[in-house]
């Protein structure tokens, strides 16, 4: 499938001479696509297809004057974590990196100030993890501190939007008290942003589990599956094969190594079907750890 170019997306001449003459038009054509491309990732949990799909959209967008397209700049946002939620390697990386550049782009002269805050600061979260995936984590960290200095993001972000870079910062830091201060702030966001609240207590979790805090993670626990559950409907593939891996890992530190097993095999199950290499990778090294049992640092993060 690697060498299959998208399906070119089938729009009347009518309908095209609409979008390229009208912003307003644009904006909706291509927010409607939007949310079609991540239902269909939503329902089958195969990044490679939605790519696939995705770029079908891009790629008809190319070939129009649109400028400054919010809806177009946040779809490559979505593409580029697509390509990183493959995780073969370094082609996916590069082709994360070329949808973040034409994402720039459409923010950069997009008029939204709303979408223009939260795109450039997803802009930067998501370069800062194309430079850790290439192993460049001074490149990391340089992209993280970026945007909290951006004086234009600065005027026109609400401090939530910023959650995503300041998780990143934290996990670099590796720092246990930074960790459950971001633990703490949390709970101002858990009703009004339930999947970055999931996210927070996940990072945490994880920093618990891999540096063998072993009673705070299991204190935390409960926790962590009541935030997924708040999330689960609309979670994706990716996201349940990660909970379970967090599960095996909590399972076999509590001595339950059967459980972790068990886990894992269900979890390795659903990546292989759908062609995650990341998530095989880390499933892996995951059982392997399982067997030796000392799961302490066996669980790689890699995305938010």
């Amino acid at each position: 499938m690697d060498d299959l170019s998208p399906v070119p997306l089938l729009v009347s001449r009518q309908v095209t001479e609409r979008i390229a003459g009208c912003a307003e038009v644009a904006e909706l054509f291509f927010a409607t696509e939007n949310r079609r491309v991540r239902e269909f990732y939503r329902r089958t949990g195969d990044p490679a297809l939605c790519l696939r799909f995705g770029e079908s959209v891009t790629g008809y967008a190319a070939g129009l004057p649109v400028r400054g397209c919010a809806g177009v700049g946040v779809l490559h946002l979505f593409l580029a974590e697509m390509a990183l939620a493959i995780g073969s390697g370094a082609v996916d990386v590069r082709r994360a990196e070329g949808h973040l550049s034409r994402a720039r782009r459409q923010f950069e002269a997009c008029a939204l100030p709303s979408v223009v805050a939260g795109g450039l600061i997803n802009w930067h979260w998501l370069m800062s993890v194309c430079a850790k995936a290439r192993g460049d984590l001074s490149g990391y960290a340089e992209l993280l501190g970026q945007a909290r200095r951006d004086p234009s993001i600065a005027r026109l972000a609400e401090p939530v939007d910023y959650i995503p870079v300041i998780r990143q910062q934290v996990m670099l830091s590796q720092d246990h008290r930074l960790h459950l201060q971001l633990l703490a702030g949390a709970a101002d966001y858990r009703t009004e942003r339930p999947l970055d609240y999931f996210r927070t207590v996940k990072r945490v979790l994880e920093f618990l589990t891999n540096t063998g805090h072993v009673l705070a993670a299991g204190e935390l626990a409960g926790e962590f599956v009541r935030a997924f559950a708040a999330v689960r409907p609309a979670s994706t593939l990716i996201s349940r094969i990660s909970f379970l891996k967090n599960l095996a890992q909590l399972r076999c530190l509590h001595g339950d190594v059967p459980a972790a097993r068990r886990l894992i095999r269900l979890a390795t199950r659903a990546a292989e079907d759908a062609g995650l290499a990341g998530q095989r990778r880390q499933l892996g090294a995951l059982a392997v750890a399982v067997e030796q049992s000392d799961v302490r640092g066996a669980l790689l993060t890699f995305r938010v």
